[in-house]
């Protein structure tokens, strides 16, 4: 087998994965008949990683070395849901998630801890996609995390609370996913006094998307927000279920 050219044994490998009992969790077998194998093979194993709660992400630091160049590089889609704000323990194993392209953070406070940045920042060059759902952080963690992502490209922001932190935040104005043809979301949320505040009344977006259930009853911060607004836009959507109750 070891003969065999690479882009070959490659296709092969896609085609186990993409197929009946060669689907990413029964790969690991596949391994075994040939060292060239095991690099193709976890591509497709570590693609997409979900860690809920932090047992799983304690079983994952055993069980994974905490290296950019080990299988944490594979993965392109991260799932993190129900990570508590200490993360210290945790931190270099995050960090080690260089290469991903969409993160989705779920019922978790990490984004409360200083030490969220840190997690972001291998991210750099690569993070497009980032979806908050249902998890609170200040106004200083948000801004510096749009600032240290200059190539993110879509915010899909669901149930945010922004809490205190107000002061030594980095201007709006002059975060760079403000200023182009990015797409913002906002669905389900009952803005407060301080929610709108890390997206300035200047902003151009290519596309922003308004959750129908608040956006059409038109709360008082959301309200003053597009009332002040300058924004430039190619497309405003409406999303979500207009029926659905908050």
């Amino acid at each position: 087998m070891d003969t065999l050219p690479k882009a070959l044994v490659d296709k092969i490998i896609d085609e186990l994965a993409s197929s009946g009992p060669g689907r990413p969790a029964d790969l690991a077998r596949y391994s075994t008949i040939s060292r060239d194998w095991v690099g193709r093979i976890q591509s497709h194993t570590f693609e997409v990683i979900y860690l809920l709660g932090p047992e799983v992400l304690k079983k994952w630091c055993r069980n994974i070395k905490s290296s950019p160049t080990g299988v944490s590089q594979h993965t392109r889609y991260l799932i993190l849901e129900k990570i508590p704000m200490d993360i210290k323990e945790f931190e270099a194993h995050i960090r080690a998630f260089m290469y991903v392209g969409r993160m989705d953070i779920t019922k978790s406070t990490f984004l409360l801890s200083s030490s969220a940045m840190k997690c972001f920042a291998p991210m750099v060059s690569s993070l497009t996609m980032l979806k908050i759902y249902q998890s609170p952080t200040t106004l200083r963690i948000i801004t510096s995390m749009l600032v240290e992502l200059p190539k993110l490209k879509i915010l899909d922001v669901e149930g945010l609370k922004i809490t205190g932190d107000m002061d030594g935040t980095s201007s709006p104005s002059e975060i760079p996913f403000f200023h182009g043809s990015n797409s913002l979301r906002l669905r389900y949320s009952d803005f407060g006094q301080h929610d709108l505040d890390w997206i300035p009344s200047s902003a151009q977006f290519g596309e922003l998307e308004i959750d129908p259930t608040h956006f059409l009853h038109i709360p008082a911060p959301m309200n003053r927000w597009l009332s002040n607004s300058r924004m430039t836009l190619t497309a405003l959507a409406v999303i979500g279920d207009p029926d659905r109750k908050s």
